[in-house]
């Protein structure tokens, strides 16, 4: 807003300034420039002159808009000037070598060299303007003329323009910052709660994850658990047939084996009694090797106290023991210890997988 302030504000001036320095330019060929037109280099106007110009300035509106007329030689004497005790001086003004190059040069009052000690006395602003007088036809720099115009209505037009354009840019300055801040705070309020949606995501996702985790942990239990209520179950019915069937089964066939034992040292011969006896003894034979298989298949307690590559040996022992069969053995390194219940399943999955039919795939287990 300030950069733009003060560009607008000294555009207008330079351009107001411009306008005043070619409107005085006009002034200088028309009214100043026939009096130099017989000047040659290095000459003055003579006093014949000089008087015109007087009587020319006087008795003209001019007189009420110009303050002070100079008309000055290239090198900086002064040819002419309202105050005459300036004329014949030498100076070395700045802007004269300016105009003397083609170049209209206007500004407000710059009344601080000696040859200005005239205009200083004048208490309102002044416009001051260096205009290039021209040979009549060509581009020949003849002489300088020098105004000062009164400057108090075009400076108050200059601060009230100052002033709209400050107050323009200032009001649209305020509206785009307003509309931008606007734009921004709205933009922050969205960061903001999409910050607290995705914080607030970020909590259910971890109270997920912890549920999750703990269901995980909880399903493993439970597994686990299962395994080893199995276990302890396939046991119990284990001790319960050789605790129970079995004994009464093998105190059946002791009995039976003494009753033939008895008849024979008796001398009867009572060989179909004996041969029955005997097929009973043979069948509960057969029924103790059969419920002491089933007794030992479903429970383990060989396993107590094995490691779990020991537990894998030990299912491979057995089945080569039952079967006859050759098992090729390769085992890669397990964890240890682990549980009872993860060495009965390695055990038992062992065991099923030797079990399988010939006609069965076989995998790596």
């Amino acid at each position: 807003m300030l950069v733009l302030g003060s560009w607008v504000s000294h555009q207008i001036k330079h351009s107001v300034l411009v306008a005043t320095g070619v409107q005085t330019s006009l002034f200088a060929e028309t009214i100043l420039a026939p009096f130099v037109q017989d000047l040659e280099a290095g000459g003055t106007l003579d006093e014949a002159r000089i008087n015109a110009i007087d009587a020319l300035l006087g008795e003209t509106p001019f007189a009420d808009l110009y303050v002070s007329i100079k008309i000055w030689r290239s090198d900086g004497l002064v040819l002419y000037a309202t105050n005459h005790d300036l004329i014949g001086q030498l100076f070395d003004p700045i802007y004269v070598r300016e105009a003397a190059a083609g170049k209209i040069v206007a500004q407000f009052e710059s009344v601080y060299r000696s040859e200005h000690a005239h205009e200083r006395l004048v208490q309102e602003k002044l416009v001051e303007v260096y205009a290039p007088l021209f040979r009549t036809g060509s581009d020949e720099v003849l002489a300088i003329a020098e105004t000062y115009e009164r400057g108090n209505a075009l400076s108050d037009a200059l601060d009230q323009s100052q002033q709209m354009t400050w107050l323009v840019v200032a009001t649209a300055a305020t509206g785009l910052v307003g509309c931008l801040y606007l734009i921004v705070w709205r933009a922050s309020q969205t960061i903001v709660a999409q910050r607290k949606l995705l914080r607030s995501r970020i909590v259910q996702q971890s109270r997920l994850a912890q549920q999750n985790r703990a269901l995980r942990l909880a399903a493993d239990k439970a597994r686990l658990n299962a395994s080893t209520q199995t276990e302890h179950h396939l046991s119990r019915i284990g001790s319960d047939l050789h605790d129970g069937p079995l004994q009464l089964l093998t105190l059946s066939t002791l009995k039976m084996t003494s009753a033939v034992r008895i008849l024979r040292t008796a001398g009867i011969d009572r060989k179909a009694v004996e041969q029955q006896i005997e097929t009973a003894v043979e069948m509960t034979q057969n029924a103790l090797g059969e419920l002491r298989a089933i007794a030992t298949g479903l429970s383990l307690p060989e396993i107590a106290g094995l490691t779990l590559l020991e537990t894998i040996h030990r299912a491979v022992e057995r089945h080569q023991a039952h079967t006859g069969n050759h098992v090729e053995l390769s085992v890669v390194e397990v964890p240890e210890p682990v549980s009872e219940a993860l060495k009965t399943c390695a055990f038992r999955v062992v065991q099923e997988g030797l079990n399988c039919p010939p006609s069965a795939p076989m995998a790596q287990i």
